[in-house]
């Protein structure tokens, strides 16, 4: 029933959309993890795999926006929220290197937190230079695009002014959180405050020009459909055909506990996705 998508696929020409609506509907996982393999290896015949030694840090828990797909933040204010002091900070990248990061000469911080209204550009770039004043071989894979667009507002600085002078204290790379689903639709229902899709791919798009790479992710799974995954692939695509600043693609299903959109059964059905749905997902989205 792909047989044609597998030609494409086998001849190096891209599928479209109308394609990717059939991957998406075909019954055999079987057969798209084969073309999704066939894929790999044309990029990377090399039959190795490698790993970075990393650890997520997350400066700040406290986040006005109240996404309501999100378990983590806690409201400015909150007896529960927190900004975690340098030292600590520190102490985690020194647990870090403890289990090898040092040896690897590739170990990786990825840092982010909530939209903190009390804390200002100067703030990021005072702990970033002192992160790499102090951990030179430690890469900073920090701040979602989300952080970065209130960031520059509350610092009344142009989104470029603003990555470059994070850039300048020490940010190496960009995550690609807060993509969610690239469709304001979808990020009508599930965290309205948040930015707009062109706002995401702006910054992505400026951190590719100031000569920086980014990664790029997706959440599924909740009140998206199929349709709108394939619109978010697009843009990305779009997009890397414009910069080539992606990195990697990381995807994700939303996890409903303890967050208002799993609680919410009129928005969301209640069917967490499937280690099947993410393995079709991941292969679609190779393809």
């Amino acid at each position: 029933m792909i047989a044609d998508i597998a030609e494409k696929v086998y001849a190096n020409e891209r599928i479209d959309r109308a394609d990717a609506q059939r991957l998406f509907a075909h019954a055999n996982l079987a057969e798209l993890g084969m073309l999704a393999h066939w894929v790999r290896l044309q990029r990377h015949p090399e039959s190795v795999v490698t790993y970075n030694v990393g650890r997520n840090i997350n400066y700040t828990n406290v986040c006005w926006v109240k996404c309501d797909f999100c378990a983590f933040y806690r409201k400015p204010g909150s007896d529960e929220g927190y900004v975690l002091p340098k030292e600590q900070i520190f102490a985690k990248i020194d647990e870090l290197i403890e289990v090898g990061g040092d040896e690897a000469k590739s170990c990786e911080i990825l840092m982010q937190g909530g939209l903190n209204p009390k804390l200002r550009l100067e703030y990021y770039e005072d702990l970033l230079s002192a992160i790499r004043d102090r951990y030179p071989q430690v890469h900073l894979h920090c701040l979602s695009a989300t952080e970065i667009i209130y960031i520059a507002k509350l610092s009344k600085l142009s989104l470029e002014e603003t990555i470059r002078r994070l850039r300048d204290a020490g940010l190496d790379s960009i995550p690609g959180a807060g993509a969610e689903i690239l469709v304001d639709e979808v990020r009508d229902i599930i965290g309205f405050r948040k930015d707009r899709t062109s706002e995401w791919l702006d910054v992505h798009r400026i951190a590719h020009g100031l000569d920086m790479r980014t990664s790029a992710t997706m959440m599924y799974g909740h009140v998206e459909s199929v349709e709108q995954r394939i619109e978010h692939l697009q843009l990305l695509r779009d997009l890397q055909d414009e910069t080539a600043g992606f990195t990697a693609f990381i995807s994700w299903n939303f996890q409903p506990d303890h967050t208002d959109l799993g609680g919410d059964a009129e928005r969301w059905n209640g069917a967490k996705a499937t280690g099947f749905d993410h393995l079709r997902t991941v292969a679609v989205a190779r393809l």
